[in-house]
């Protein structure tokens, strides 16, 4: 399962923020685009957009970007959020992390 890194440390509150993190094989030798550079670009985005309660979906290992849901447990616990109501908001370094195809960018927009 990926890393989640949440705002909050006891109960999570009604609805978040959230930024979508993963990296892909080429990427991960690039320090500026690694995980944790993401995370702590997300936490100052959070910050200067004075995001209280956010949560950070990251995903486990380098995965494709063509690959739905089931073979990207973040994005589908994202997802489900999503559709659950409690995230109101979504960030992510590009919105390459999030699709790179139509069909992709559809399903999540819907």
């Amino acid at each position: 399962m990926g890393e989640q890194l949440t705002s909050w440390t006891r109960t999570p509150p009604k609805t978040w923020g959230a930024f979508y993190v993963r990296v892909t094989q080429e990427e991960s030798v690039k320090a500026d685009l690694s995980i944790p550079n993401q995370i702590a670009r997300a936490r100052e985005v959070a910050k200067a957009r004075g995001w209280t309660d956010f949560q950070i979906y990251v995903e486990p290992r380098h995965v494709s970007a063509e690959c739905w849901t089931d073979k990207r447990p973040a994005l589908r616990r994202l997802v489900e959020d999503i559709e659950a109501g409690r995230v109101t908001a979504v960030c992510a370094r590009h919105t390459d992390r999030l699709w790179r195809s139509s069909e992709v960018q559809t399903r999540l927009l819907q």
